[in-house]
Order: structure tokens, then C-alpha cells, then sequence
């Protein structure tokens, strides 16, 4: 089966939200451990506005 351009972009879609939907998990349970922000923002490769915006 070949899969046409517009498949492969939305699948390469799907897969970027999906891994910045496992960033955002990750980091709120850093969160809750009591991770500092700007750190969390290092390691897991977001910005610091996302984490922020999960601390609230």
C-alpha cells in the first residue's frame, strides 16, 4: 500500500502532537514531584510558557 503525501504529513503530524503530549505529561508529574520549572523546560525540551502554563 503507498501512502500519499498528505498521509505521511498527517501521520508525521500525529506523531509530533503525540510526542508533545507525552512532554506535557512528563512534566506535569515533574511538576507535582516539585521539579523547578525552568529545569523541567530543559529537560523535556518545551518552553518555559508551556510549563508555566501547567503550574497554574
Amino acid at each position: 500500500m503507498k501512502l500519499t503525501l498528505r498521509d505521511r504529513d498527517k501521520i508525521r503530524e500525529g506523531i509530533i502532537e503525540g510526542r508533545r503530549k507525552k512532554s506535557l505529561e512528563v512534566a506535569k508529574s515533574l511538576l507535582t514531584a516539585g521539579m523547578d520549572e525552568l529545569k523541567i523546560s530543559e529537560l523535556v525540551g518545551l518552553p518555559l510558557e508551556d510549563i508555566n502554563a501547567l503550574a497554574k
